[in-house]
């Protein structure tokens, strides 16, 4: 596991969120973590913190961020990436392809979206706003609201890790 990830109830997360995601209709859960449980100091910039597990041999749905800049990184797996037109592939820090170890920095609305290849992808995103103000647009233009009571575009099943 990445060295980001130290923490037990975040591996426990982790583990919960692989049982979830086969049982899912979606291409993808997720869960938001505490910062204080990521092992490493992060720019103030970031205020909120994610993990992602994404269906293995599916593409994610392109979705944008108007609000906040993602940092990702691969922990788990490989894939595609296909942001703001641009493609590339995707290997976590234990692989030894030429991108292992790499962060994705993703500007506020720019289209992004990925696809695990072979194998379920575990991903640890970082957002520029807090967990309640996170929005999701859809190349289509639904919106969704990952946490808070706003109503969700698509559901999915979510845990939290405090």
């Amino acid at each position: 596991m990445h060295s980001l990830v130290r923490d037990a109830g975040v591996i426990e997360t982790i583990s919960k969120l692989k049982r979830d995601v086969d049982l899912s209709s979606e291409p993808f859960v997720w869960a938001n973590v505490a910062l204080s449980t990521v092992a490493e100091q992060l720019p103030a910039s970031i205020k909120s913190a994610w993990l992602f597990v994404l269906k293995k041999d599916t593409w994610s749905g392109a979705h944008m961020h108007p609000n906040s800049v993602q940092h990702m990184i691969v922990l788990e797996g490989r894939g595609q990436s296909k942001i703001d037109a641009q493609t590339g592939d995707l290997f976590s820090a234990s692989s030894e392809g030429p991108n292992a170890n790499e962060w994705c920095v993703i500007p506020a609305a720019t289209l992004h979206e990925f696809y695990p290849d072979g194998a379920d992808m575990v991903v640890m995103s970082f957002h520029t706003c807090v967990a309640d103000e996170l929005i999701e647009v859809s190349a289509g233009g639904s919106v969704r609201h990952y946490e808070g009571t706003r109503t969700r575009a698509r559901a999915s099943r979510r845990s939290a890790v405090e």
